[in-house]
């Protein structure tokens, strides 16, 4: 089994391609990694999220953006931006909306209970998870093909998490992400076996049209569904 570290520096260096030039010379590729913190064990996390708790977890939503933020690395050559009705996808447990999950957490230092998007990914693990989060936060529990609070495939805490050294330092968006490796399920099962994962594509046209899932929690959404 491949470190976190290895696997997310892979992943990272993807990304780091599009990374402005002075944030690459500060951090070239280098992950930061901690212990996952919080409940003591994955049996803790998974009694400290029980449903009430999951219902009330509010989207921890990403810091408003200008349109700077969002300018085209590539230049003026680069495809406009477009957008695209929400559509719900009911049949959680069906591919690839089973490879989606949502992300249960508590950061240190806020009160409250957070949730985002997160999703399986392709490695020699099976167990890694990939999310748009750049922090560290405590009692992670990914729940796969979530859907008003139902959790068809059980879930999978966290037991390590590492971020991007130029996330962390402030380079937020747009490359804000973080990634953590996932415990097996009670029977032993690891997540990619169960649900499976989305592969990861190299060197490829961003001029093609993309599909992106998510658990939106702004009105008119509640965050118990999967669009």
């Amino acid at each position: 089994m491949r470190g976190l570290a290895a696997i997310a520096a892979t992943v990272t260096g993807v990304l780091l391609m599009a990374v402005p030039a002075s944030v690459g010379a500060e951090a070239p590729g280098v992950v930061s990694e901690r212990p996952l913190d919080g409940a003591p064990s994955a049996h803790d996390v998974r009694r400290f999220w029980t449903p009430e708790r999951m219902r009330t977890a509010a989207a921890r939503e990403a810091p408003e953006q200008s349109d700077s933020d969002l300018e085209p690395i590539a230049g003026p050559s680069a495809p406009p931006r477009a957008r695209a009705p929400a559509v719900e996808q009911p049949d959680t447990t069906a591919h690839p909306n089973r490879i989606v999950g949502r992300l249960f957490f508590t950061i240190p230092g806020e009160p409250g209970l957070f949730s985002c998007t997160a999703a399986v990914v392709n490695t020699d693990t099976d167990s890694f998870v990939l999310t748009a989060r750049g922090r560290f936060f405590t009692n992670v529990n990914f729940v796969p093909g979530y859907r008003n609070e139902q959790r068809p495939f059980g879930e999978f805490p966290a037991t390590e998490l590492a971020v991007p050294t130029f996330v962390e330092a402030g380079a937020q968006l747009p490359f804000d992400h973080g990634s953590m490796l996932v415990a097996p399920s009670p029977g032993g099962q690891n997540v990619e076996d169960v649900v499976g994962g989305f592969g990861i594509s190299l060197f490829g046209d961003p001029d093609q049209s993309w599909r992106a899932y998510g658990y939106p929690a702004e009105g008119p959404f509640d965050g118990q569904r999967l669009f």
